[in-house]
Order: structure tokens, then C-alpha cells, then sequence
């Protein structure tokens, strides 16, 4: 599952990992209000599954070289959500038991490794981070404005000089 499929011919194909660092935008900058912030992601595969990170670079792009400065969220706070995340395929485990990867039974545990490692049977993390959430307001099916709801300093005009024909 690790051959790179362009490679699988060859008389000493390449096995590897490969993987993708993505930069998707969450929220698109509005002008004058805030700036446009973006996640960042970064994905492993086994070179089997390389055209997986292919599917996910034609959706949200390519964030470049993740150890390059320019690259690096953490020095431009103004446009990053704060949220960083990994996803790691790796069907080539799933025979694996938990001791042959190295974790402990339960009873043998410390309680570091039961604090950060998945040693509980068959039971999967899904995620490991917090939610931003922003307060939202239900505009139902006829939205009437209010000034609670829309800042009084926009003007119809600026929408639609910033729209333009579209």
C-alpha cells in the first residue's frame, strides 16, 4: 500500500508516505469589518493512496511548504483562525493490535499514556480540538433589518460598487 503507483512497474518501486498541506479559507475577508482567515491542514497518506491528496488539493488548493516562513499560519495571526489540524490515512494498520503499535493494556497504563493515547479497546478518537462558534441570528424566510442586526455605516451603494454586475 506504500508503492507510489507510478513507480509500481519499476524493478525497485518507491514505497513512501506522501503528504499535502492545505490552507482552505473559512471566512473571506469583508473590507473594513475583518480580514480573510484561513485553517491549516495537513494530510499523510501511504504513496498507494497518494491520489486521495490529489482529490483534496483539487478542492482546497495547495498551502505550499508547510517549513517555509511564508507558509507558517503562526506568523500571520491576522489571517489564521487559530485552528490547525492532521489527518492520517493509514489502512495499511488496521490489522495492527494496540500492543504491536507499542500501547500498553489498560492495567499497565500510566496516567500520561491513558491522558494521551487511544487505549481503550476498539474505541476511535474522531477529533481532538474545540469549535469557534460566533453568534448567528435566524433571518427566517423575510428578513426586516434592524440596527441591532446591520451596521447603519453601509450603504446600499458600496454593495453594490463591491458586487458590481455580478
Amino acid at each position: 500500500i506504500n508503492t507510489l503507483p507510478y513507480t509500481s512497474t519499476w524493478n525497485n518501486p518507491i514505497e513512501c508516505m506522501c503528504s499535502l498541506f492545505i490552507r482552505p479559507l473559512v471566512c473571506p475577508e469583508i473590507p473594513g469589518v475583518w480580514p480573510e482567515k484561513r485553517l491549516e491542514m495537513r494530510f499523510f497518506v501511504p504513496g498507494g493512496c497518494v491520489s486521495n491528496l490529489d482529490f483534496v488539493e483539487s478542492i482546497f488548493g495547495n498551502g505550499g511548504d508547510p517549513h517555509l516562513p511564508e507558509n507558517n499560519a503562526a506568523l500571520d495571526p491576522e489571517h489564521w483562525t487559530g485552528t490547525t489540524g492532521c489527518v492520517v490515512l493509514a489502512p495499511h494498520l488496521r490489522t495492527l493490535r494496540k500492543k504491536d503499535l507499542g500501547l500498553p493494556h489498560m492495567s499497565e497504563a500510566t496516567d500520561a499514556q491513558k491522558a494521551t493515547a487511544n487505549i481503550y479497546g476498539f474505541a476511535e478518537e474522531e477529533h481532538a480540538g474545540g469549535a469557534l462558534a460566533f453568534k448567528t441570528y435566524s433571518l427566517g424566510v423575510r428578513f426586516d433589518p434592524k440596527s441591532s442586526y446591520i451596521s447603519s455605516n453601509y450603504r446600499f451603494s458600496e454593495a453594490v460598487k463591491l458586487l458590481g454586475d455580478s
